[in-house]
């Protein structure tokens, strides 16, 4: 009589212990090569809210919120799914000796899209500019813009296809460097405002994409008579729902900025910035390093015939325990975060913190849940489940903004991205049901409240206010959660 096999023993008949260490060990080493852009890129994020908060005023960098969404809009639907469908099917086509021809179809498949959509900004540009109170030359830079970064955003896929992390770093690193640097240069010289951040974000990325090509080998690997509609037909079946799924995903982050600019003007907007950008901009590079090494090992783990399910569970485990000290400490120093990073014409900002840094947290592990649809090729679970919950923030957003302003803001935020990441939690996909890792919740919690303790008696003591001792508050409270943490054999 044969044993009842184990229940994670994947279709080799390997138990999955050893398989989960060694993909566990590949993830950790591919998260340590990501980590320095991303950590970076964290520093850099902080640096420009210092920088821009004191060289433009708010309504300034309220207008440049408002073209980074505009610009976000535009790469979701007509650029970004296409860099992930690249990556998704890469393998596939590489196994098949059919590199050639796949390129070729993303090129044509890019440039159609491209070409859709200036057509699509030719139709609403007076519209959009009358409604949403956008200046004409702000859009012009926009619809410029969008061609370097949708290059952009297929390259940078194409590197984490060939799981080239060292050079993702580098390309990250120094695209935000010459960002900053450009701008600088172009407010202090030319006095272009606002203007200038997106012309220095047009000459980084534009010096990147040409980086890129040549680490990619792209230009080698074109040949405009080796389309395959079959290739085509592929990308947009994967491609389209993904491009509504990341619609609904820029319904919950960002509609609610074409909201507030449309009831309240670019001045809230200024503040809304400042939140988001201390939350959002500073906790996602931080928190991508773990699905952007995870997600090309799962694809390739899942496609040899392992069960991916215990990584999976392990992951968010690992993400829960490390970051959730981060979260912690921006929701209960939320005042003197935006007095040390940003100028004082911002300090309102501070009331959105504690919403959007756990709105960013919830966000953030939906990377890691929603996993098991792209790895089962159902993104259209994750499409739905996306649009329902942007749809139920803009609804948020048109109640709460009106009544409440930044307030009503950071509600509809902390709404929209729960309801996001619950939904991503109760629908599961068969064969992919991975567990929810209770004990360590429960045991980070644990500690997250003797640690809010310790942060109250630092009050009576040393005042976060004073850049040192916030330094030492956060020190404090990082280095007790770590020590016990490991005293309780999470690492283990």
């Amino acid at each position: 009589m044969h044993s009842k096999p184990d229940e994670y023993t994947n279709n080799n008949g390997i138990k999955d212990s050893s398989i989960t260490g060694e993909s566990l060990t590949n993830i950790y080493k591919d998260a340590i090569k990501y980590a320095p852009s991303k950590i970076v890129g964290t520093l850099i994020n902080l640096l420009m809210v210092s920088i821009y908060t004191n060289l433009l005023s708010p309504k300034e960098y309220g207008l440049y919120m408002v073209s980074t969404a505009v610009i976000s809009f535009l790469a979701i639907i007509f650029s970004d799914w296409i860099g992930v469908s690249a990556l998704r099917f890469f393998k596939e086509n590489f196994k098949r000796d059919n590199i050639e021809s796949y390129f070729s179809t993303i090129l044509v498949l890019l440039i159609s899209n491209l070409l859709i959509m200036y057509l699509a900004g030719f139709l609403f540009f007076k519209p959009i500019e009358k409604f949403f109170q956008i200046p004409s030359n702000y859009l012009f830079f926009v619809m410029v813009l969008i061609i370097p970064i949708a290059i952009r955003a297929l390259l940078f896929q194409i590197l984490r296809a060939q799981i080239k992390p060292l050079t993702y770093t580098f390309s990250v690193i120094i695209n935000q460097l010459l960002t900053v640097g450009t701008a600088i240069f172009l407010i202090n010289q030319f006095h272009l405002g606002a203007i200038a951040l997106l012309i220095g974000m047009g000459v980084s990325i534009v010096l990147i994409d040409i980086i890129m090509i040549f680490q990619t080998k792209y230009h080698k690997s074109v040949d405009r008579e080796k389309i395959e509609f079959n290739i085509l037909k592929g990308l947009y079946k994967y491609g389209a729902p993904l491009a509504l799924a990341s619609f609904g995903m820029w319904t919950i982050t960002q509609s609610n900025r074409f909201i507030l600019q449309h009831f309240n003007g670019s001045a809230y907007n200024g503040q809304l910035g400042v939140g988001y950008n201390l939350t959002f901009s500073i906790m996602m590079p931080l928190f991508s390093i773990i699905s952007m090494a995870a997600i090309p090992r799962l694809f390739s783990k899942y496609e040899s015939g392992i069960d991916v399910r215990p990584i999976i569970s392990k992951l968010i485990e690992i993400y829960f325990v490390v970051f959730v000290p981060i979260t912690f400490i921006l929701c209960i120093y939320p005042k003197e975060i935006v007095s040390i990073f940003a100028n004082s014409k911002f300090s309102d900002a501070f009331i959105l913190i504690p919403f959007l840094a756990l709105s960013a947290f919830c966000l953030g592990l939906t990377e890691i849940t929603t996993a098991q649809y792209h790895i089962a090729k159902k993104t259209s679970i994750d499409m739905y489940i996306r649009i329902f919950s942007g749809l139920s923030g803009i609804f948020f957003n048109i109640i709460l903004i009106p009544e409440f302003g930044l307030l009503g803001i950071g509600i509809a935020a902390i709404l929209s991205n729960f309801l996001y990441l619950i939904l991503s939690i109760v629908i599961k996909i068969k064969n992919l049901v991975w567990e929810i890792p209770y004990k360590s919740v429960i045991k980070s919690s644990i500690i997250l409240l003797l640690c809010l303790g310790i942060s109250i008696l630092l009050r009576s003591f040393f005042n976060p206010l004073n850049g040192l001792y916030f330094v030492l508050h956060t020190s404090v409270i990082i280095s007790i959660y770590t020590i016990l943490i490991k005293k309780s054999s999470f690492l283990k």
